[in-house]
């Protein structure tokens, strides 16, 4: 017997948001950048979930931050395909800091 349906493939994708003001409109259009991204991550009958970690009024020069504290935790955990940013400085403007991240959310195929 054949089998005619196709599996559902879920892809576990963190996104991460990050802003040094309270201006709503800069984290809107973030998340509306980060939604259109990921969007575009679906084929062949892939259902995403994803989770949201956002860290309002934080600068990018601390790592002192509760969403991405959580996040890191949670990707080391294993738990994500993909983590996702608009930019790079969202995780840190420090480049000692991105070099950290970048070793704690290592592919967990890795």
């Amino acid at each position: 017997m054949t089998n005619n349906y196709m599996t559902q493939i879920t892809k576990n994708i963190a996104v991460y948001i990050r802003t040094a003001t309270t201006d709503e409109a800069a984290v809107n259009k973030r998340r509306i950048d980060l939604n259109e991204y990921t969007a575009e991550l679906t084929h062949n009958g892939e259902q995403l979930k994803i989770e949201e970690y956002t860290d309002l009024v934080y600068g990018g020069n601390t790592m002192d931050r509760p969403a991405l504290t959580k996040l890191v935790s949670d990707s080391q955990s294993g738990i994500y395909d993909l983590i996702v940013v608009t930019d790079s400085l969202q995780l840190s403007c420090n480049s000692k800091c991105r070099i950290y991240m970048s070793t704690c959310t290592t592919s967990r195929n890795n």
